[in-house]
This record gives structure tokens, C-alpha cells and sequence, in this order.
């Protein structure tokens, strides 16, 4: 997972870490370790954060599947 193009989408989309954890469901504790690059992403948070940033399927493989 590249965190850092995950950090780079969420400013380009104008959000918050905490906008986002609300709007994704993704607890915002697990939301900064993935940040910080020592949590580990599930399948079912990548979809959660795909939906909540409208991610392309491109840029979601680009981001979490690197």
C-alpha cells in the first residue's frame, strides 16, 4: 500500500483525516496507523476509503494494491 499517494488523494479531495473516518466508517485510529505506514489496510477498509474519496478502480489498485 502507498500511503503517501493515500494522503495526497484525501488533500486533492479537500478532506480531513477525520472527514474521512467519518465518511468511511474507518476508525480513526486504524485510519492514521495506515497513514503512518504501520497499520495494515483490509480489503474491507480499502473499499470503504475508495467509496468515501470516489476513487477509480485505477487509482484504488494504484494506491492500495502497490
Amino acid at each position: 500500500m502507498d500511503a503517501n499517494k493515500l494522503y495526497k488523494k484525501i488533500h486533492e479531495k479537500g478532506l480531513s483525516i477525520d472527514a474521512v473516518s467519518k465518511k468511511s466508517g474507518v476508525d480513526i485510529s486504524l485510519l492514521g496507523e495506515i497513514l503512518f505506514e504501520y497499520g495494515s489496510v483490509t480489503i474491507g477498509d480499502a473499499l470503504k476509503l475508495k467509496e468515501a474519496l470516489s476513487l477509480t478502480n485505477t487509482e484504488a489498485i494504484d494506491i492500495f494494491l502497490s
